[in-house]
């Protein structure tokens, strides 16, 4: 099959994972929507598709205390807003897309799910836990009931969807761990083995959101701390939790 690599926003380059590098030549950007071309792409799928259009307006209405100009206000161009979705809807078009694949269930998955309504094709999405957590138009129910499947990476977030989203069943989600590549494996001999004594540096690299639980970090360091392990904790990034 062909398999066409979306990214939904152009943002540095740098630095960037050898993986990333690769991905990146084949890689199709969702331009960035002005308000011109968001209003022609509105009328292309009110014409093309008026039916499908028209379900979606009133399906995001129905959450959104019936406004049904939803799709056309000007400050929904931007951020997490499902509008966005039909500017992804118009390149998977282009590009001759018939089944969408996408990772995260917050903008990805709202995007996609736009998307997949209005072309008419089937949808699934992997997700970690970034599902507990609110935000506009999340729509968590809807995305999962709506997906052809999906795969999370613990056993733990499949039981927490099933709570959170009353699922009509498990065979929809399906468990794949993250792998670990055994040649990364070192294993130090018993001379260089470190003590309790010995200080351990623990680091992590992340947007300072509050999803990021970063806060779980601390605490976990305060713990080892009263267990008499001598640590030093990097916290790098930048955002509101800073």
């Amino acid at each position: 099959r062909k398999i066409v690599v979306v990214a939904l926003e152009q943002g540095s380059a740098f630095p960037l994972h050898h993986e990333a590098k690769e991905l990146l030549a084949h890689a199709v950007f969702v331009p960035p929507v002005s308000l011109l071309s968001y209003l022609t792409q509105y009328l292309y799928f009110l014409f093309t598709r008026p039916r499908r259009l028209a379900q979606l307006i009133y399906s995001y209405a129905d959450s959104s205390n019936c406004d049904r100009s939803i799709f056309l206000r000007v400050e929904n161009l931007y951020g997490l807003h499902p509008s966005r979705g039909i500017s992804l809807a118009r390149l998977l078009e282009r590009e001759g897309v018939s089944y969408i694949h996408c990772y995260g269930t917050s903008y990805p998955a709202t995007r996609s799910l736009v998307a997949a309504h209005l072309l008419g094709i089937p949808f699934s999405f992997s997700t970690f836990v970034d599902f507990d957590y609110d935000y506009p138009f999340k729509m968590l129910e809807t995305k999962l009931c709506s997906a052809k499947f999906v795969i999370t990476c613990t056993h733990y977030c499949k039981e927490r969807l099933l709570k959170i989203a009353r699922t009509p069943g498990e065979s929809e989600i399906h468990v794949i761990h993250h792998g670990v590549d055994p040649r990364m494996i070192v294993t130090a001999p018993t001379s260089r083995m470190r003590s309790v004594a010995d200080e351990v540096g623990i680091y992590t690299a992340c947007r300072l959101v509050e999803k990021k639980g970063l806060d779980y970090l601390i605490r976990a360091c305060l713990i080892l701390k009263s267990r008499g392990m001598s640590l030093r904790c990097s916290i790098i990034g930048d955002g509101p939790e800073k």
